[in-house]
Order: structure tokens, then C-alpha cells, then sequence
């Protein structure tokens, strides 16, 4: 175990927590059994005690342990391991309104950040991507609508670093689901960083979901993944999604990963 847990450029701290993570897993632990100490995951992943904390720390955040002082760490639940399907919009949708959405593109284009105050997050995006104000990246902007209503408005960026300048012409994205699409390029999902905030719709908004001035729930995402000969995490999409009407349900979701290959999109 130890010599895998060497194999990744993760930063230590969350190679430990996989380590953890896969111990709990292999163990087959029970609810409220206790985990080995953090001495023990010191000598397991051959890092400081200082990562081991911090991981361990997380998983309380994330409701996996528990810890007080003097006592042993005990495992409160198990992570539910997902599949890449199960970080795309169409799984959250599924358990919101029990059927599809259907899918509407309105833009695609390889272009430059815009610079006015109702797309501020299209600079959060090239930096996330590594690009600058003045490199182009890939935009797509996808309608999802039920039964003929508009709920979500979709705005994905990638780097035509990653995908080529043909990206958006070679793919039905009013069909296609964006992660089977970055699997297919040999991509595979890890994790996801989420910003949540209500705001009023802005004006292209207000005509979308034809409505006047009402509050929306708009998020903001960075889908990181690695590639099947990488162990290189990176942000592969950014993501700011405008919801009307919505319930945004948050679980704990972490692709499954092993030695050989390491949403909200669809």
C-alpha cells in the first residue's frame, strides 16, 4: 500500500485520505469500529504525521469519523463510491423531477473570456483552466428544460489545450453526455469543488426562463479528473450553471479510483 500511494502527484495529504479511505474499504469496517491510529497511517503511507492529520480532519468534515481527544478515530459511515455517470447533471435531475431534461445548445465557440460584470465567471474559468484573459477557451451553453420549461442554464469551459479546436464540432452535445465524452479522450473524473450563491437572474437569464426580476441559484464548478497515463490531476471543465426553481442536494461523491487509471456535467 504504501508503494501506491507513492505513485501519485495528489498532494500527501489526499493521497493519505485514499489510503484511508481504501483501508475502510478492504477492512470491511463496521460502523463505529476504530481505525488505526494516526501513528499507524504514518508508517502506512511513509509520510509526516502533519498529512495524516489533515486528512483524517477532513474526513470529520465530511462526516466519515469521528475524533475527540484521548479516544480512537471511529468510523460514523462509508463514502458511497459513485461511477463518472454519477457526477453529471442528468443523475441530480433524475431525483429532482424523475425524468430527462431536454437539451437545448445556445452557443458554442471558441473564444476569449467576456470582461462585463454579469460574466465575471468566465475569468474565474480561464484561471481555473490555466489560461489567460487573453487566450481562448471552448464555451458551450446548453438550455435543460422539463416538459418544455427552462430550469438550468449550463455554461461549460474546457481548453483547447486539452481537447483541440475541433472539439465542439464533433460532438451532439444535445445528446452526448460531457463525461462519457471525456472518458472517451481518456479522462476520468475525480472530484469537484462547488460555489453555491442566490442572486437575481440577469437580464439573458430573465429571457431564458422567461421570468422578470426573481432570485436564482447560481453554481460554480471545477471538475478535476485525471488521464489513463497520468497520475496529473487538473481541472478539465469549469462550470457556472444558473438553476430556477431548484433543489441543489450535495452528497458526498468520489470517483472510484485505482493503481492502473489513479459534475456537475452531462
Amino acid at each position: 500500500m504504501k508503494d501506491l500511494i507513492k505513485k501519485t502527484n495528489l498532494p500527501k495529504w489526499k493521497q493519505v485520505q485514499q489510503l484511508v479511505l481504501d483501508y475502510i474499504r478492504d477492512s470491511n469496517m463496521e460502523i463505529g469500529s476504530s481505525l488505526p491510529s494516526d501513528k499507524e497511517f504514518v508508517k502506512l503511507s511513509g509520510y509526516s504525521l502533519q498529512p495524516v492529520i489533515r486528512a483524517m480532519n477532513d474526513l470529520v468534515q465530511k462526516g466519515v469519523v469521528t475524533r475527540f481527544s484521548g479516544a480512537s478515530t471511529k468510523l460514523r459511515s462509508r463514502l458511497p463510491e459513485a461511477d463518472d455517470q454519477q457526477f453529471g447533471f442528468g443523475y441530480t435531475a433524475k431525483s429532482q423531477y424523475d425524468a430527462e431534461p431536454e437539451t437545448r445548445v445556445i452557443e458554442m465557440a471558441h473564444r476569449t473570456p467576456g470582461n462585463d460584470s454579469d460574466c465575471q465567471y468566465e475569468m474565474r474559468a480561464a484561471k481555473a483552466l490555466g489560461l489567460n484573459a487573453k487566450k481562448k477557451f471552448l464555451a458551450l451553453t446548453r438550455v435543460r428544460s422539463f416538459e418544455g420549461i427552462a430550469k438550468v442554464i449550463h455554461r461549460t469551459y474546457v481548453s483547447p489545450e486539452i481537447f483541440g479546436d475541433d472539439y465542439l464540432v464533433k460532438h451532439n452535445f444535445e445528446k452526448e453526455s460531457l463525461i462519457s465524452i471525456y472518458n472517451g479522450y481518456g479522462y476520468k473524473v475525480d472530484s469537484r469543488e462547488t460555489t453555491i450563491s442566490a442572486r437575481y437572474a440577469t437580464k439573458q437569464e430573465q429571457a431564458i426562463f422567461k421570468i422578470e426580476k426573481k432570485p436564482i441559484l447560481a453554481v460554480e464548478q471545477t471538475l478535476m479528473a485525471v488521464h489513463s497515463s497520468s497520475s496529473e490531476l487538473f481541472c478539465i471543465e469549469y462550470l457556472a450553471a444558473t438553476y430556477l426553481d431548484w433543489e441543489y442536494r450535495i452528497t458526498n461523491r468520489i470517483a472510484s479510483r485505482s493503481a492502473s487509471s489513479a459534475g456537475e456535467s452531462k
